[in-house]
């Protein structure tokens, strides 16, 4: 095993003030046997399911390779569910167990009288909680550490009785959160691949309940590099992005996406290897924009490059691979990347939890099969010109059996091995191209088509905008609802020799917004009924307490249930 090959290897990191602490293969190895021994003493079932809820710490890695070494079903649980959401999850999942650090600890003792299956729960690190019925508390590193546990055999590592290895829920932003069964062949195929980056440094942020940090996590530690650990406080975000910090970044604009935190530890760490979703890097795209106007503002030569040379410290001078997936992500941003790191080789991915990987840069990749199925109902097909779209189906090694316990949903989109993606695709010279999903497709009255969230990204690189919400009228007029970066409004204001305005004044300067926009629409090769034609603004940020799911992700539903009244005014 790693921990045994790697011994001595720093393996898991977490940043402090003065930089990261360690701990050691070993150090890790002894933590994980020794918890395996204390759950074998304790829980007489095999096979049980265990929830994972947390901030990325080392323990939840911890608790995933013992939930791995006892053939146990890890369930990671997202740490912005809703009560309901994490009541459902926790009765579909037939959780047994939950291991969770003192953020979730008050979530979790809430519901526990509507969750009885759980009987036992383990805190990740000390807390005073009140006494609770009919579920015993433990300390992880007490039962790690326990020596009445030392002579309890764990049995054969070789040999798994469960198929399934993991289970991974959806975010459940749009319905009830699915379960997408992963076994451990898919496990081991997605992450048994050899890494030839040396030294081998990543960073985790992304939340360890979606498939992406978890993932790379594993690959990792088997190749022997280390990981550590950033701050990313998706959970507080308004809070996160109006502390005023003495950091290395000068935070010119709120439009930074909240990021300044998460690079404080990147830095410090200095990754050999940085993969972030669009969000991360149009906040780091924007920190740039900002960087430039500060170094103008200060007569400092050659205020572009001087800016780059900024970004790339924060990232250290070891990185070799940079990627971005998880949606779309602006052509804009993607150049932006490959100019600024040039000695580091780029990935755009695109994948699902569903099916693993499907294509890289575009390209499907080996050993994964994908079709394009007609959907005449959006005005797609197989013999549209000048190229083929349709929605993706895949067929491939790394397809998952289904949603656990939930056969209709497992019905409706797993179909004699293929998973029907829900993503409309169009196929260019033998590459994919995302234009969107099924579900998020809209028709205009006037019969017009359009995906709301292809436009989001486009339109997000405007100077002015930190999030927008694209829809439309009951008269067929396209719109954006825009939470305002306020201090880029500062600057596109001052841009135009404005020195003083309210934002309530900001509708006196919609239409010369609303050019810019187009412009960019224009550039993107978008069609006219795919650029707003009027702009609602709101000075709320849009975080994961209102709008935004845990991975990020825009609600939509929410957004245009808040601004109904406002959609109705437009004509």
């Amino acid at each position: 095993m790693a921990f045994q090959k790697y011994k001595n290897r720093p393996c898991l990191g977490t940043p402090t003030a003065n930089g990261y602490v360690w701990k050691t293969y070993e150090e890790i190895g002894r933590n994980v046997r020794g918890l395996a021994r204390a759950w074998k003493s304790m829980i007489p079932e095999q096979m049980i399911h265990v929830g994972i809820t947390s901030l990325n710490r080392t323990e939840w890695m911890i608790t995933d390779f013992t939930c791995a070494l006892l053939n146990y079903v890890s369930v990671g649980l997202h740490t912005t569910y809703t009560d309901e959401e994490l009541i459902a999850v926790v009765i579909n999942a037939q959780l047994k167990m939950i291991v969770c650090d003192n953020t979730m600890v008050n979530a979790i003792i809430r519901v526990l009288p509507q969750i009885p299956s759980v009987t036992t729960l383990i805190l990740m690190e000390n807390a005073t909680i009140p006494p609770i019925n009919n579920c015993a508390v433990y300390n992880l590193y007490d039962l790690a550490n326990d020596p009445k546990f030392a002579d309890i055999d764990i049995g054969d590592l070789k040999t798994r009785l469960n198929p399934t290895f993991t289970l991974m829920y959806t975010s459940g932003s749009t319905g009830t959160p699915k379960g997408v069964i992963v076994t451990e062949k898919i496990f081991t195929d997605d992450t048994g691949h050899p890494l030839y980056v040396h030294p081998l440094v990543n960073v985790s942020y992304i939340p360890l309940s979606h498939s992406t940090d978890r993932m790379r996590i594993w690959e990792s530690l088997l190749n022997g590099g280390r990981v550590g650990f950033a701050n990313y406080n998706h959970k507080n975000w308004n809070e996160h992005e109006t502390i005023k910090k003495d950091t290395f970044i000068d935070s010119f604009s709120t439009s930074t996406n909240g990021v300044e935190e998460l690079l404080n530890d990147v830095k410090k760490l200095k990754p050999t290897i940085f993969v972030a979703p669009p969000r991360i890097w149009n906040g780091m795209y924007n920190i740039y924009q900002n960087h430039i106007s500060h170094n103008k503002a200060n007569l400092i030569p050659n205020p572009e490059e001087m800016a780059k040379q900024q970004i790339k410290e924060i990232l250290g001078d070891r990185l070799v691979h940079t990627a971005t997936g998880g949606s779309p992500t602006s052509p804009l941003i993607m150049d932006w990347i490959t100019a600024t790191f040039p000695g580091a080789a780029f990935a755009e991915s695109y994948g699902c939890t569903e099916c693993g990987g499907i294509t890289m840069n575009g390209s499907v990749m080996d050993n994964v099969k994908v079709e394009l199925v007609d959907h005449i109902d959006l005005g797609f097909s197989n013999n549209d010109k000048p190229n083929p779209r349709g929605e993706l189906r895949v067929f491939s090694t790394t397809v998952s059996p289904g949603y656990f316990n939930n056969p209709e949903s497992t019905q409706a989109a797993f179909k004699e091995g293929w998973f029907y993606t829900g993503d409309i695709c169009e196929m260019v010279d033998g590459k994919v191209k995302v234009l969107g999903r099924v579900k998020t497709y809209e028709h205009m009255p006037n019969g017009n088509v359009y995906s709301p969230t292809k436009l989001e990204q486009i339109y997000e690189v405007h100077q002015i905008i930190d999030q927008i919400c694209v829809t439309h009228t009951e008269k067929s007029v396209l719109i954006g609802i825009v939470s305002v970066n306020l201090k880029g409004l500062h600057e596109w204001l001052n841009q135009r020799n404005v020195k003083e305005a309210q934002f309530s004044e900001l509708g006196n300067y919609e239409r010369d917004i609303l050019e810019e926009i187009e412009k960019i629409g224009n550039d993107a090769g978008l069609l006219s009924h795919e650029i707003p034609k009027k702009l609602i603004f709101t000075e709320e940020l849009w975080t994961p307490n209102n709008y935004l799911t845990v991975s990020f992700k825009l609600i939509r539903s929410k957004v245009i249930k808040a601004f109904k009244s406002e959609i109705q005014k437009i004509s």
